[in-house]
């Protein structure tokens, strides 16, 4: 073994440019190789951190054919609520993109429109103030939004009393209820 080590040291001084590209590759291989790994561990290996997480399932209509988002209507969320039995709780959520307006300005943002049974299926609760109660999804209700915690810190400094105070989505007023 000795001899092969002192074999391999000669020939590395005798061909730098062919070990540094050796090693090279052999550097880029490894990190790539460890850069997937982290990526399918994150995404495939570990569960989702909500409670249950083995439990969750998503419902849609029909096969997915290609990458589009396919979603299903409110009156077949509402029977699939009322009609299944098989699952212990049904809920639906929609992203949107829309305009938040506060004293600071405006600013666009991702919003998440959810029943509200949601955050309770996830196990999730807000940081501050309250989460969705069933009287939020009735008609005429008032509109109610919970805060993520980036745009809490942002354009509300972290102020723990944030709930109670307005946001505008597009033109509509919104009431702050809690921060997740």
């Amino acid at each position: 073994m000795i001899e092969n080590i002192r074999f391999a040291l000669r020939q590395i001084i005798k061909n730098p440019g062919f070990a540094s590209l050796a090693i090279l590759t052999l550097a880029l291989g490894i990190g790539a190789n460890t850069a997937m790994f982290t990526v399918i561990d994150t995404v495939l290996l570990r569960p989702l951190p909500y409670r249950d997480a083995d439990r969750l399932v998503a419902i849609t209509p029909g096969l997915r054919s290609d990458n589009s988002v396919q979603a299903t209507s409110w009156p077949n969320y509402r029977d699939i609520r009322e009609q299944t039995r098989e699952v212990r709780d049904v809920a639906a959520y929609m992203i949107d993109f829309v305009v938040m307006r506060t004293a600071q300005g405006s600013e666009g943002a991702t919003a998440i429109k959810t029943t509200a049974n949601l955050l309770d299926i996830l196990g999730v609760q807000p940081i501050v103030g309250r989460s969705f109660v069933a009287a939020d999804n009735e008609p005429g209700a008032a509109k109610v939004v919970i805060l993520s915690a980036p745009f809490w810190r942002k354009h509300f400094n972290s102020d723990t009393h944030v709930a109670g105070q307005t946001v505008r989505i597009g033109d509509e007023p919104n009431s702050v209820i809690g921060v997740l």
